[in-house]
This record gives structure tokens, sequence and C-alpha cells, in this order.
């Protein structure tokens, strides 16, 4: 067969990872798309993708379309992984914090490009819930600051119109707000935090400061059902600790300053930091029912 009729075919997708594939695909740039001067993925000896390679020669136009199309499905240049597990967008996420800053700015603009579009078709028959769904966990992963100014206004349009909530779609949006860096006023998710269904990832946003997560600990606490209390505690102080080191946890023993927390917030507090293997915050106080989740009640 001649060189001419091979031109048009595209190569076999070689493996994300593992053994060295032999031939990487083309991609052919959709800017130089009339020429047909393909460039290629390259992979390194372990099986990842050079990050340097397509920073020096991955164009804006073309990564928009090969991350649309990965996002929705039918990437024909790296399929997705489903032996591995491998989910559409971490190809994406390995690039971006693997390679150069150039890389990643250009996945950051191009991603929040395409949450613009879909935030403005979202309750639409055009709206895509398997693309959103990818990209927004990218966004969780990455943090772009280009998608700022967009995610402000997702936090502002809560609660969602019905559609997006049939959609499974609203927690996901918020969830890539909630892990931006927190504006000055954050008077829409302290709002947020008397919204059950918003509460945790609300008070993911507020902890971002040591002083809010203090300050709004107890709110927090309340907006969630009281035998799921113990469960959301737990995670809520493991991120924190994680966050912001063992400081909150002296932190939080300034709650009783000007008021006193409820006993059983005490108790599952102290519950909490006892499971990351810290000392009790409160003094320890006789209770029943001391199992995760169970009803604290003090003993008289």
């Amino acid at each position: 067969m001649s060189k001419a009729s091979d031109r048009g075919k595209r190569p076999s997708a070689p493996p994300l990872s593992g053994e060295r594939p032999s031939a990487p695909p083309r991609i052919t740039k959709a800017s130089d798309a009339q020429e047909e001067r393909p460039f290629v993925i390259g992979f390194d000896k372990a099986g990842h993708l050079d990050a340097s390679a397509l920073a020096r020669n991955l164009d804006l136009a073309t990564l928009r379309e090969w991350m649309v199309g990965r996002f929705e499905g039918r990437d024909p240049f790296l399929p997705v992984d489903l032996a591995s597990l491998e989910t559409a967008h971490q190809v994406f996420v390995d690039l971006a914090t693997r390679g150069p800053a150039e890389l990643r700015s250009r996945i950051s603009q191009v991603l929040a490009e395409i949450l613009e579009k879909e935030w403005a078709e979202k309750n639409t028959e055009r709206s895509r819930s398997k693309l959103v769904r990818q990209a927004l966990r990218l966004a969780i992963a990455i943090i772009p600051a280009e998608a700022k100014n967009l995610l402000r206004e997702v936090v502002q349009a809560a609660p969602f119109e019905q559609d997006l909530a049939e959609k499974d779609l609203e927690l996901l949006w918020l969830e890539a707000a909630a892990v931006q860096p927190l504006d000055a006023d954050v008077s829409v998710w302290a709002q947020l935090l008397d919204e059950q269904r918003y509460a945790d990832l609300a008070f993911t946003a507020l902890g971002q400061r040591v002083e809010l997560a203090v300050q709004y600990f107890e709110k927090f606490w309340r907006a969630i059902p009281r035998d799921e209390r113990q469960v959301a505690t737990n995670a809520a102080l493991r991120r924190l600790v994680n966050q912001h080191t063992d400081s909150i946890i002296n932190e939080l023993k300034t709650v009783e300053q000007g008021r006193i927390p409820p006993s059983e917030l005490k108790q599952e507090i102290n519950h909490a930091v006892k499971e990351l293997g810290r000392p009790s915050v409160f003094p320890e106080t006789q209770y029943k029912g001391l199992s995760a989740g169970e009803r604290y009640i003090q003993c008289p």
C-alpha cells in the first residue's frame, strides 16, 4: 500500500502506562489541519506521557478538541483504560501536575472555556452531562484560576434549578467552587450552611481559613442530620487537620469563649480527635451511647 493511502489512517492507541509503545500516535494540529502536519504524543520509559513535548507542540485548538472528545468518550488517540479504573479526566490531571507551567496554563484555560459553555447551556437540550462531569472532576483536581469568576457565579446561583439537581450535577459544580481560593466575602457560603444538602461543601469552602472553621463549626454540625453527625464531624476534622495541621484542634478550644457549645458537639469533637490519635479538646464528661453516629446523652 502506498504512503499516500496510509496518510489518513489513525494508528492504534498505546496504553497510558506500562510497556513503552513502539509507534507513538500522531495527532494533527487543528490549526494545521489543511497542511496535515502532525505532532507525536511521546512516552517515557515508564510509559507516561511526555508532558514537555506536549507543552511544545499542543496548541489550544487541538487541546480543546482532544479534551472534549475524551470527556465525551470518543478519544481515538488515548482510549480510557477501563481495566485500571481510569477515568477520562485523569490524563489531564497527570499532565497538569507533572508538566511545565505553560501546559498547565493551557489545560486550565481550555477547561474554563468548556465550563463556561456548559454552564450557559446547563438547562438546555444541548447540555452534555457526561462531558460536564469529567470537566468538573478535572476542575476539582487542578483548581483552575481561570474558572474562578464563573464558579463564583455558580455559588451565587444556588440553590439550583430542578433540572440540574435531578442530574446530580449541582454538587459537582459546588465542589469545584468550594476548592477555589476563598473570597473576602463569605456570606454566600455561610448561607448555604443552612441547606442540608450543601452544608458539607459550604463548610469545605469556609474551612480554608482557621478562624472561619472555628466560627462556623457548630452551624455546620447542626445542619447535619443527627444520626450522621459523628461521621460528618470525623470527616470534617480530618480534612481540617490535613489543611491546617494540629493548630486547628487548639483553635477549637476557643469556641467556649463567649458561648458554650452543646455537650453533644463537644463529645463528638473529642471522639473525632481521638480517631486522629490526638488528646481530647474538651474536658471529658460521662456519657451514654458512645458509639459513632449515636446520640450522646449526658448522664445526670
